[in-house]
């Protein structure tokens, strides 16, 4: 078991990447936000060019979304504080990993196929 504070993980991913004006789908967070025991983790590293990129997105959804959210930053053998990497199975960053009841039910890597809110709840359904 782990314990990680959104002030641990989030907002000091946060400072670490660009801020970003992503406008991200509101309706879709809300669906998001009706489903029980969901719990959303970002595996990233701030040395890592597609974290650059695609981090300050995922942060800006995580920062409006009401639900469990954490950050989760890898060194550059992937592995973490926590050992959550080799848990799941981390291998390539950004990871947004998407538990219900503590299970996996779907992943998003590197970048996403409609946008990152829009991939997180099609794994969800």
């Amino acid at each position: 078991q782990y314990s990680i504070s959104v002030s641990e993980g989030l907002l000091s991913s946060t400072q670490k990447y660009q801020k970003s004006q992503y406008n991200y789908k509101q309706d879709i967070v809300q669906q998001i936000e009706t489903m029980e025991n969901i719990k959303i983790l970002a595996f990233h590293a701030p040395w890592c060019g597609d974290c650059q990129r695609q981090m300050p997105f995922i942060n800006q959804i995580f920062l409006n979304m009401q639900i469990e959210t954490d950050a989760i930053e890898v060194d550059r053998y992937k592995r973490d504080k926590f050992g959550l990497t080799q848990k799941y199975g981390i291998t390539r960053i950004p990871t947004v990993l998407i538990l219900k009841n503590d299970i996996e039910v779907g992943r998003v890597v590197e970048r996403p196929f409609l946008s990152w809110e829009e991939d997180i709840l099609v794994k969800i359904k």
